[in-house]
């Protein structure tokens, strides 16, 4: 029976130093990956509550407002995003203004989380420095990172598993409000497509005469 044999010129110390190294390389960039999706979803996220938050036209025209207002938040940044989202969708429940009424005859879906003000302000930070964190991430960390160096690897694997360990509250809150809207537009057009939702706009018309 033959054995494998370390390569010629190599020792069997540097086959195993090259072996560390590929596996702390694989990890690292795993790790890379796992966080760039991260963001990648979150931003992702961000921009389906900006854009969806609020729905109100005609109802024959929902679905092509909804793809307008996707368009316009569609090249934001994600510092953009965030802005937005603690100005119209996570608001500030003592600085709240009253929306005007619905114009005649339309059908409206909006959402919104209110929080004290204590609480908005530090939510909004939050998320702000996460901004920061992917900014850093795609920007500084991946220029600096030598995967040929097992130091490099190792140091970016750590900094990365902590800020996946930041991320994970906030992706799941995104995720949990994500949700909840959708759940509120599945009612609003299961309404417009039940025979209630002509019997109403019925009775607003004949109000108004």
């Amino acid at each position: 029976m033959r054995r494998n044999r370390p390569s010629a010129g190599r020792s069997v110390s540097e086959m195993t130093e090259i072996s560390v190294l590929e596996g702390a390389r694989n990890s690292a960039l795993q790790s890379i990956g796992r966080n760039v999706v991260a963001f990648q979803k979150m931003e992702g996220m961000l921009k389906f509550l900006v854009a969806n938050h609020k729905i109100q036209g005609l109802p024959e025209r929902l679905a092509e407002i909804r793809e307008e207002q996707r368009l316009g938040v569609d090249r934001l940044t994600m510092g953009n995003l965030v802005d937005k989202l603690f100005r119209s969708v996570v608001v500030d429940k003592s600085g709240r203004t009253r929306e005007p009424d619905d114009t005649e005859g339309d059908a409206s879906f909006s959402f919104s989380v209110e929080l004290e003000a204590e609480d908005h302000s530090d939510t909004r930070e939050a998320f702000q420095l996460l901004v920061q964190e992917r900014n850093a991430l795609i920007h500084q960390m991946l220029v600096g990172f030598n995967p040929n160096s097992l130091e490099s690897c190792h140091e970016i694997s750590g900094i990365l598993a902590d800020q996946r360990d930041r991320l994970k509250p906030h992706y799941e809150y995104l995720r949990g409000v994500v949700r909840t809207v959708l759940d509120g537009q599945k009612e609003l057009l299961a309404w417009i497509e039940s025979d209630d939702f002509p019997r109403a706009l019925a009775e607003v018309q004949n109000d108004a005469d």
